[in-house]
């Protein structure tokens, strides 16, 4: 963790999200709902893709190795299944951008900060590799989706954020509860049994908080900025 190689693969793989969002932000609605819809089974194809690898490289390997990429008990392993849920149905569902591109943000930026699958040696192991890769896909799904205009950081959708947060405490509960039933011993869904970051006070229910309110704060800024440039339109 923060060696070379994880800082490279950082500040490269943020830049071409930041260039590429940049340079495709004015194509048509088509055109971005495709990329988007890429980008989201990217995210969740790379994830899963453990499976096959270890099936056919790694004989050794076990089923319960690979138990996040069956079920998905984490946050962010639940949002990479719903990245392509939310964009590549048969309707696109707008209506849940507000949480599922948010979510995709905070769990892609968190685990990129403090990865807990990778303590130095070799990034390019598939293991490691498919992580990094996986959670940048996600960071990628909100930066283009914001970039080109498909979705618009709003004050007024905001709840829908905490509605998912909520869904996703209670899905975590009853995972949780499904663990003890079924002898695997104690669960830690959503992170509710035990901290994101050992050591630290991050439970899932202490960062959901933060969450909702930083997410708050930058869109109220953005809607500040928004309406201070309608107003110098408008003027002009």
């Amino acid at each position: 963790m923060y060696d070379t190689a994880h800082i490279l693969y950082v500040v490269i793989s943020l830049l071409f999200i930041i260039i590429f969002s940049f340079i495709f932000r004015n194509v048509k609605e088509n055109t971005r709902i495709n990329i988007l819809r890429v980008i989201a089974l990217l995210a969740f194809l790379t994830h899963i893709s453990i499976i096959l690898y270890d099936f056919f490289l790694n004989p050794s390997a076990t089923i319960s190795g690979h138990s996040s990429a069956i079920y998905p008990y984490y946050f962010c392993n639940l949002i990479m299944l719903l990245l392509p849920i939310t964009f590549c149905g048969p309707k696109v569902l707008k209506k849940v951008y507000p949480f599922v591109l948010w979510a995709a943000l905070y769990g892609g930026l968190i685990t990129m900060a403090v990865p807990d699958f990778y303590h130095g040696g070799n990034i390019f192991d598939w293991g490691v590799m498919k992580s990094f890769l996986s959670h940048s896909f996600m960071i990628f799904a909100f930066v283009y989706a914001v970039f080109s205009g498909e979705y618009q950081l709003k004050i007024k959708d905001s709840y829908i954020f905490i509605l998912g947060l909520l869904m996703s405490g209670a899905f975590g509960v009853f995972t949780n509860w499904l663990w003890e039933i079924t002898g695997k011993g104690v669960g830690n869904s959503m992170y509710l049994n035990a901290p994101a970051l050992e050591g630290t006070p991050f439970y899932g229910y202490v960062i959901a908080p933060i969450m909702i309110v930083l997410l708050y704060g930058i869109t109220f800024l953005v809607e500040l900025l928004r309406k201070s440039q309608n107003k110098t339109l408008t003027l002009k």
